[in-house]
């Protein structure tokens, strides 16, 4: 038995009972770093869910740079720097759980999402909406 299946917890999409259809469906796994939620035990239930769900790809997003906000006390500069460490420290604290997944994923990092030409994209509708509705603002 591997060690996802020795697991004592339950990972969910919803506690609603809904059920819903997830074969063949890609998933982001959006990893808020020095969360207990993405470590040891319910990350390795949140993986099991994921491998039992019928998904055929994932993507892993590693929000690093964003924990920046909360290192208070300390320069943007360091702020920025102590996130990316934390990042590659929860990369390499937790590659063999994410090894457990059985089928094809990737991994990216909080900064490779702001950079990518879709996220420009969808920023720029979203900052057209903002101007437009008055209600937003």
């Amino acid at each position: 038995m591997s060690k996802v299946q020795e697991i004592n917890l339950k990972a969910y999409f919803n506690k609603g009972g809904e059920e819903h259809e997830f074969d063949g469906k890609r998933v982001v796994l959006a990893v808020s770093v020095g969360q207990e939620y993405h470590e040891d035990q319910k990350l390795r239930s949140t993986i099991h869910l994921i491998n039992q769900s019928g998904f055929s790809h994932v993507k892993v997003v590693v929000a690093d740079t964003l924990q920046r906000h909360n290192k208070h006390g300390k320069s943007p500069g360091e702020a920025l720097s102590a996130s990316i460490r934390d990042g590659d420290a929860w990369l390499a604290r937790n590659q063999s759980i994410l090894d457990g997944l059985r089928v094809p994923y990737h991994i990216t990092r909080w900064n490779q999402e702001l950079a990518s030409d879709r996220y420009a994209e969808l920023r720029q509708q979203l900052d057209q909406i903002y101007q437009q509705r008055e209600e937003l603002r």
